[in-house]
């Protein structure tokens, strides 16, 4: 659906949805251009990862096909499951549970571009505190036992269909119920898919399906599951522990802007606590969005990962991009992003606020706890150039809305 749908969105549509999915919403669901009106807005929910407004749109949508046919369920279903997908890091643990007992999960995992059942779950799991993770693998774990959606027109045992239930229970029986080998698993997945005559769709939604399911069998306390992103060094040597790999750090020095002078360019060999120089960091920005083309989900995956690797060049660059794309004040509602804030909160003792930053994220004070956490915390530039750089940004946000001047008041950030 999504690729198909991505090509029928104008751009002026993208512009306008991209703000806000929920802006003139339609209730009339029998209606054939509502219909192509809600997968528009589910795919500019997934581009842009508008979590929270793909979960309002959501429970709109519930409470609407509540009173409509089984047709009409039936039609909107792989919406719901987008839209679910879109907004994991909304969900309850309830709701969590309810989805992956559920939902038609084949969608999601024959999407090799949208649909990262892995990561989306990393992150939904990083927002519960870290003893509390492992008993929602296990629901989830127990909750894919159960769902009777179909994998596969084909299934490994006569008389069965092919539903992700009966193929996790076939991998158990091969296996048992720990983690499997690589090697036994490659069998099980190379003779089950002749058994069951498999076409290539259906060997590779098995295959993510197997993967998922191997992540969620761990523990949170093993590295290659740990949720949290981290450097770390051996006392020789810095690595990055990211989406459970452990990658070395390099000191190898980004290329220059175009057109900076040789001094300007020694401001990416800088150590991450020192600020590079701010024209390198504005053209930068230029050539990040030249490369990106605009692309949002390009932008915002750069900054993301120019703060797990603490690359200030990047990272900096981003904000400026975000915040001139006028991106940067909705930028909680990526649970990436989020997860951030709330383990910051969970930290310090402020689990009262939790909710009403899931229920606001754009508020001032989240957002300057945000810009706190990357420039200081994650970034660990000196409070007053983070102070200074977060100036820069505050001036862009009021364009947005004057609440924003709240973002820093006497050199501070309010949060």
């Amino acid at each position: 659906m999504i690729r198909e749908v991505l090509s029928t969105i104008n751009a002026s549509q993208e512009t306008r949805l991209s703000k806000n999915i929920l802006d003139g919403i339609s209730d009339s669901l029998e209606n054939e251009d509502v219909f192509i009106d809600y997968q528009k807005r589910t795919v500019i929910a997934l581009q842009y990862s508008k979590s929270k407004q793909a979960y309002q749109m959501l429970q709109n949508l519930r409470s609407i096909l509540a009173n409509q046919s089984q047709e009409i369920k039936n039609k909107y279903s792989e919406i719901v499951v987008w839209l679910t997908y879109a907004a994991l890091g909304y969900l309850s643990q309830q709701e969590l549970e309810t989805f992956f007992k559920e939902a038609g999960l084949r969608v999601i995992l024959e999407d090799e571009a949208y649909g990262d059942l892995i990561n989306t779950t990393r992150n939904r799991l990083a927002l519960e505190k870290l003893r509390d993770r492992n008993s929602l693998r296990e629901k989830i774990y127990n909750a894919l036992h159960e769902n009777s959606s179909i994998l596969s027109s084909g299934a490994i045992n006569e008389g069965e269909k092919g539903t992700i239930a009966s193929w996790l229970k076939a991998l158990d029986a091969k296996t048992g119920v720990g983690p499997a080998s690589s090697i036994v698993r490659a069998e099980f997945e190379n003779d089950s898919a002749v058994q069951a005559k498999l076409d290539s769709e259906a060997k590779k939604a098995l295959k993510r399906l197997l993967d998922f399911y191997e992540f969620i069998k761990l523990s949170s306390f093993e590295l290659e599951a740990f949720e949290e992103h981290m450097l770390m060094n051996d006392g020789k040597k810095d690595y990055l522990l990211s989406n459970g790999v452990l990658e070395e750090i390099k000191e190898e020095p980004e290329e220059p802007a175009q057109g900076a002078r040789q001094e300007d360019a020694q401001a990416v060999k800088q150590p991450a606590s020192k600020i590079p120089n701010q024209q390198t960091i504005v053209q930068n920005a230029g050539l990040l969005l030249k490369k990106s083309n605009g692309n949002i989900k390009l932008v915002m995956d750069s900054f993301y990962n120019g703060v797990v690797q603490a690359n200030a060049l990047t990272a900096l660059s981003t904000l400026i991009l975000l915040a001139q794309l006028r991106k940067l004040d909705n930028i909680l509602e990526d649970q990436r992003f989020s997860s951030l804030v709330i383990q910051d909160l969970q930290k310090n003792n402020l689990n009262d606020q939790v909710q009403g930053m899931r229920i606001n994220p754009a508020a001032p004070q989240y957002v300057a706890r945000f810009l706190k956490i990357v420039l200081e915390d994650k970034l660990k530039l000196s409070h007053q150039d983070a102070i200074s750089f977060g100036k820069k940004l505050v001036a862009i946000l009021v364009i947005e809305g004057e609440k924003y001047k709240s973002i820093i008041s006497d050199n501070k950030w309010k949060m």
